[in-house]
């Protein structure tokens, strides 16, 4: 029970499937209701996320395979950060307990320096960040990433340019992209 159910349900069935194939047609579509969306509610439950986590963790306590570890590690550290750099999820007055929390399991979980390192650019700093638990380090970071966006949207006039919908269509801002891939190693 609780949000983020899909993460254990998800990886739970990956690990038990005896064979994977792959369509390539769109079989699922994601559609969002304006307000009813837990990616755009801030809302303290966003911190199931934790316990979804650990109940993938311990579900997969005993596969060895570190390929397999590395890349839930991996994708672990994408979400926690997406969910965290998302200004629309976490309570300004939460953000340090989150950051605690998913440092946490960053350090518990990481799969050793000769498996895994932090990706390249601002993703790998962010990501160094968790490790060295500097959640102001991070923080700032973040601000500084504001006011970039900030001040690129901003032409010479002092006008948010990006409030104003461009020729062909509604101005579209987002905080974070994609985070770039971790660079993986191992056998």
């Amino acid at each position: 029970a609780g949000w983020y159910t899909d993460i254990p349900w998800t990886y739970g069935l990956l690990r038990r499937a005896e064979r994977i194939s792959v369509v390539t047609e769109c079989c699922y579509q994601w559609r969002q209701r304006a307000g009813s969306s837990i990616t755009r509610t801030r809302d303290d439950r966003h911190f199931d996320v934790f316990t979804q986590w650990q109940r993938v963790w311990d579900d997969f306590e005993s596969v060895t395979d570190q390929g397999v570890r590395v890349a839930l590690f991996n994708h672990m550290v994408w979400h926690l950060l997406l969910v965290i750099g998302n200004t629309e999820r976490v309570d300004p007055k939460k953000r340090r307990e989150f950051f605690r929390r998913t440092s946490g399991l960053y350090r518990r979980y990481h799969p050793g320096p000769d498996a895994w390192h932090p990706a390249e650019g601002v993703t790998g700093l962010k990501q160094r960040l968790l490790a060295a638990r500097a959640y102001l380090g991070y923080e700032a970071l973040r601000q500084v990433y504001r006011l970039a966006q900030r001040l690129k949207h901003t032409d010479v006039s002092g006008r948010d340019s990006a409030a104003e919908p461009a020729p062909d269509g509604p101005a579209q801002r987002t905080e974070a992209a994609l985070p770039t891939p971790t660079r993986v190693t191992g056998p």
